[in-house]
C-alpha cells in the first residue's frame, strides 16, 4: 500500500505510512480485520509455498531485508492478482535459486524505487507464471 508516495527513504515511508494507516483505522476500525487477514493469508502462503520460508537455506539463520520484502510483498501481490494460487503447488526453488534471483535481491541502491518494484515484480511474476 501506499508505494506511490514512496521516495528511496524506507524509514520515512514506513513513518508516515504507519502514521496514515493508524489514522485510517481508527476512522475505519472493521479494516483492521481486512489487513489482518491479508497479512496472515500471505504469510500461510509463503509457509506452504517456500521450502525455507524466508530464508536462503534450510538451516539459515539470516534474512536479508531485501528477500523478506520481496518475497513477502511479491507473494501478496500475486495473492491479489490471482486468489486461486493457494490451491496449486508451486515450483519456487528453481527460481528463488537461480543467481538472477540474487540479483534482483541485491543490496545496491536496495532503497531506489526502480530496485524496489523490480524485487517485487519478480517474485508477483515468477508465482504467476508471467
Amino acid at each position: 500500500d501506499g508505494l506511490e508516495g514512496y521516495q528511496d527513504r524506507p524509514s520515512d515511508f514506513l513513518f508516515q505510512y504507519a502514521k496514515k494507516m493508524n489514522a485510517r483505522f481508527l476512522k475505519h476500525p472493521r479494516e483492521v480485520a481486512k489487513y489482518r487477514k491479508r497479512f496472515k493469508d500471505t504469510m500461510a502462503f509463503v509457509a506452504k509455498t517456500f521450502p525455507y520460508g524466508f530464508r536462503r537455506k534450510l538451516k539459515g539463520k539470516a534474512t536479508p531485508r531485501t528477500r523478506f520484502e520481496a518475497i513477502a510483498i511479491g507473494s501478496c501481490l500475486a495473492l491479489h492478482a490471482q486468489p486461486e494460487l493457494v490451491r496449486r503447488e508451486l515450483k519456487v526453488l528453481p527460481w528463488l535459486e537461480n543467481p538472477e534471483f540474487g540479483k534482483v535481491i541485491g543490496s545496491d541502491g536496495a532503497n531506489a524505487i526502480a530496485r524496489l518494484r523490480s524485487r517485487l515484480h519478480f517474485v508477483r511474476d515468477k508465482l504467476l507464471g508471467v
